[in-house]
């Protein structure tokens, strides 16, 4: 691979490295390891990671057909030990969670060692697959490639929060929550009427329960 530092839109320094290690930092920077180099807060505007048949020279001119070939940082991708470990938890978690045999209470005990397993845009996931997103687990109930406006809260077809519910404790209504049918809540508050569900649903907004009589009943 070569690694070209860019000032002034032209090729400042050029280093060939058998290697390349990035990681997202956040707001679109990354940290950016190969050989004879460790950068930190790097703006891939301003770093360009070309295949070794790309002739470019210090002091050339950085064109758009340049910047056409440079490969994008995520291909380079590494995750630190402890996402490694995350991740590799959820994968050994996965079969376990598709059939059953981990109940979600289970899955919050455990919720600490999976923080770092975070959902986002662009990951090919399967059913039992368990991330976090908003603070919460949410667990994978159809296989497919998440996508930045498909987001877990929003998609009650694909994901599923990982929740327990307290008996005896009063239970507010929500959305992005899998009701059966006999749940009971209050809505809108804990001090508020109670409501019987009559028909087993994912919980949406403008599906509150006053709303759609089809799916509570006042108690």
């Amino acid at each position: 691979m070569i690694v070209v530092m860019v000032m002034d839109n032209k090729a400042a320094h050029v280093q060939a490295s058998p290697f390349v290690r990035t990681q997202l930092k956040g707001d679109g920077l990354y940290s950016l390891e190969a050989l004879f180099m460790e950068l930190d807060a790097v703006d891939p505007a301003n770093v360009l990671i070309l295949l070794d048949d790309v002739e470019v020279t210090e002091g050339d001119e950085i064109t758009n057909d340049l910047r056409a070939m440079a490969q994008p940082f995520s291909l380079f991708e590494r995750a630190t030990k402890v996402q490694a470990t995350a991740d590799a938890l959820g994968l050994l978690l996965r079969a376990s969670i598709a059939g059953g045999a981990v109940s979600d209470d289970e899955l919050l005990r455990i919720a600490p060692a999976l923080e770092d397993r975070a959902w986002r845009a662009g990951l090919d996931v399967t059913v039992g697959d368990v991330y976090t997103f908003m603070d919460s687990l949410w667990r994978c109930v159809a296989a497919h490639t998440t996508q930045a406006d498909w987001q877990p809260d929003k998609v009650p077809a694909l994901w599923r929060k990982v929740e327990v519910i307290t008996p005896d404790a009063p239970r507010v209504w929500q959305t992005q929550t899998d009701y059966a049918t006999g749940d009971k809540v209050h809505y809108p508050d804990a001090l508020s009427p109670l409501y019987w569900c009559v028909q087993g649903h994912m919980s949406l907004a403008g599906w509150e329960p006053p709303k759609v009589p089809a799916l509570w009943m006042q108690v």
